[in-house]
């Protein structure tokens, strides 16, 4: 009888302490986030109601959730992740409280410091499947003097292929894949880490 009893009792607190964290959770509110454009590594402010106390992950776009930190009901603060290479701009930025999403139609504008990227062209325009390959992409203002460097390189079609580089200047890098598994019509695309991206067309698999 004790046990049935004290059983009851821990199932009855299990409960209570979950039904708090959801009614936490969802009794918070975002009503903004500021700056709504800024540069990778700055500090965003979140603006709402509820937010002191729980755990809150802010996900801007496709990248990984960064944590923020209230500092009252009213206030957190978050450091601005880098941006992912195949995310437009704006970004939409999504919000957690203790796991909940609480706010979903935000955006965010990535502020890229200095003239924008752009490839300008690439070889050799096409590879054969299954094999690993090479791409030389020549462009301008792959570096600033702000510290843009490109650090995402991808290309998009019927399948995704990350790649890496080894060797980059302002005006091209040297980029690495792995063999693809399907044929196709592929993008490429350079994601740089201030936030702002380049892309090119018409690479090939056959």
């Amino acid at each position: 009888m004790r046990k049935a009893i004290a059983f009851g009792i821990a199932l009855a607190l299990v409960t209570m302490v979950f039904a708090s964290t959801l009614t936490n959770a969802y009794a918070a509110n975002v009503d903004s986030i500021t700056p709504s454009k800024g540069k990778i590594g700055n500090v965003a402010v979140i603006h709402g109601n509820g937010l002191k106390g729980g755990a809150i992950k802010v996900k801007f776009g496709s990248a990984d959730p960064v944590p923020a930190t209230a500092s009252s009901d009213k206030v957190g603060k978050c450091t601005i992740p880098n941006k992912h290479a195949t995310d437009p701009d704006p970004v939409p930025i999504k919000i957690f409280v203790d796991g909940v999403l609480v706010s979903d139609d935000l955006t965010f504008e990535y502020d890229p410091a200095g003239p924008e990227p752009m490839i300008t062209d690439f070889t050799p325009p096409e590879v054969m499947i299954g094999t690993d390959f090479s791409i030389e992409i020549a462009g301008t203002n792959f570096m600033t003097p702000h510290g843009r460097i490109p650090d995402q390189i991808v290309l998009i079609g019927p399948e995704a292929i990350w790649g890496w580089h080894e060797v980059f200047s302002d005006t091209g890098l040297t980029a690495k894949f792995p063999g693809a598994t399907i044929p196709g019509e592929y993008e490429i695309v350079v994601g740089f880490s201030d936030g702002s991206g380049a892309s090119a067309e018409g690479f090939r698999v056959y």
